[in-house]
Parts: C-alpha cells; structure tokens; sequence
C-alpha cells in the first residue's frame, strides 16, 4: 500500500485502519470488520445508489466475501481531513466461474473516534459481469 501525503492529524491511525480494511476484505478476516465499523457505520454503491446499514454490510460480506478469492493491486491511500480516499485495481474470482480482472475502485472512507463510519464505494458496473448486486439484499 502506498500512503500520499494528505490533509490529516493522524496519519497512523489511516494507515493501520486501512491496512486492516484491506486485511479484513482480501483475506478474508470478516470478523475484524465488526471492530472496524462504528455502530452507525454504513456502505454506499454509486453502481446502486443504496446503502447498507452496518448489520446488512456485515451479513452481505459474511455471506459473499468467503465464496470469492480477492485481491487489491496498486493500493493508494490519500489521507484526508475526514479520513482516506482509496484507490486499486480489484482481481476477483467467484465460485461460479466468474473473473474480475484490474477493476478500477475508489473509495471514500469517513472515519469517526477511530473507527470507519462510512464507505463510498465507486466502480465501474460494467466490469462487474458474474457479480449479482441482488446478493447484497440478500444478505439482510
């Protein structure tokens, strides 16, 4: 992971809590989420528009994230005054045959009494063939 220089009072702390998202999400280590996320944490799609709650993001991931193998390319973390904007390429293969290959991710990541309260996630929907949103809801 490569950390820019940014706007930001504690940088450590963005690193450590971005390094352990990224953790957390490729290895995966779901239950180090539940430590991440505060109680009012939520995860917006641009791809949907919706938002999950902190119970639906952390069932959808629980659910989906170990019928995947992840990998996050090309990290960098720009430290901002509200947290990081996150960009990587995303290498994905499912269960069900499909592959996601140098998928463009930005995220913006809003942190709060050190722990991340929001996720704005940007992708772009056309590369995610083989990736059901629908599963997202199912998880609730």
């Amino acid at each position: 992971m490569r950390i820019r220089q940014g706007v930001c009072s504690e940088p450590a702390l963005i690193e450590s809590l971005a390094s352990q998202l990224v953790q957390a999400l490729t290895e995966p280590r779901l239950a180090l989420l539940d430590d991440l996320f505060s109680d009012d944490f939520a995860i917006w799609y641009n791809f949907s528009g919706q938002s999950l709650d902190r119970a639906t993001a952390l069932a959808f991931f629980q659910s989906y994230f170990p019928t995947i193998s992840l990998r996050y390319d090309d990290i960098v973390c720009t430290p901002t005054s509200t947290g990081w904007v996150q960009q990587h390429l995303v290498q994905t293969d499912g269960s069900n045959g499909f592959k996601i290959r140098d998928m463009p991710v930005c995220m913006v990541v809003t942190i709060r009494d050190k722990q991340i309260s929001r996720i704005e996630e940007y992708i772009d929907s056309g590369q995610t063939a083989g990736f059901d949103a629908s599963q997202m809801e199912q998880a609730s």
